[in-house]
């Protein structure tokens, strides 16, 4: 049995699809090399980093001003014998070895019987209730040698009845009445007087060397 000729509008329709069908095909193409295109030329993508959290508790470190490269200048301490390595005199300046100098000019060297002037002023900053008398001073380190300079410097302008002078060879007696309490009497008579307070102090010298400073009455 023969098949039957197509009508000329069927071959035409069949055309169509054909076309169609292309069409669709190259349209597929073209937008599947578009994006491999657009993703070739796309910038790598940067990974986001979660910032870290600040603990409330913790202060946030801020940097310093001062450049961390700038050379600092180490502090300067000065210190005196038999005292802390990391105590600070700023009253009394070493201006040589083992030799120290008040504002006011007074100087303390090596000797007596406690090795340095320093430290046997310093002696009189505390009660020894072994002495037979001993003359105490109140207030600290810096307070003592400030006491005395005050002293040395009333010394200088004024005499008796407030300073009193006398010559013992080549030392200066003085006795200057500070007209304040700047001590006590210790020892075993202050003990048994009750430790009275001391207004003067007592400043052997010789030139401006210091032999020995203490509060008396």
């Amino acid at each position: 049995m023969s098949t039957p000729p197509r009508r000329p509008g069927q071959r035409q329709r069949s055309s169509s699809r054909v076309v169609v069908f292309l069409i669709i095909i190259g349209i597929g193409w073209y937008l599947q090399r578009s994006e491999e295109a657009e993703q070739e030329n796309a910038p790598p993508s940067i990974p986001v980093v979660e910032a870290p959290s600040l603990d409330p508790d913790e202060e946030p470190i801020q940097q310093s001003a001062t450049d961390e490269n700038t050379a600092r200048t180490p502090e300067i301490k000065i210190s005196v014998p038999n005292t802390e390595p990391d105590e600070q005199a700023p009253f009394l300046v070493e201006v040589s070895e083992n030799i120290f100098e008040s504002p006011a000019g007074l100087v303390y060297r090596s000797g007596s019987v406690d090795g340095h002037r320093v430290d046997h002023v310093l002696s009189h900053a505390e009660d020894i209730p072994s002495k037979p008398i001993h003359g105490v001073f109140r207030g600290d380190r810096e307070e003592i040698f400030k006491l005395i300079d005050d002293a040395w410097k009333i010394a200088q302008t004024r005499g008796p009845p407030q300073v009193e002078t006398e010559q013992n060879r080549d030392r200066t007696v003085l006795t200057v009445d500070m007209k304040r309490p700047i001590g006590y009497v210790g020892g075993q008579s202050g003990k048994r007087q009750g430790h009275p307070e001391c207004r003067k102090i007592r400043l052997v010298v010789e030139d401006q060397n210091v032999i020995t400073a203490y509060p008396m009455r």
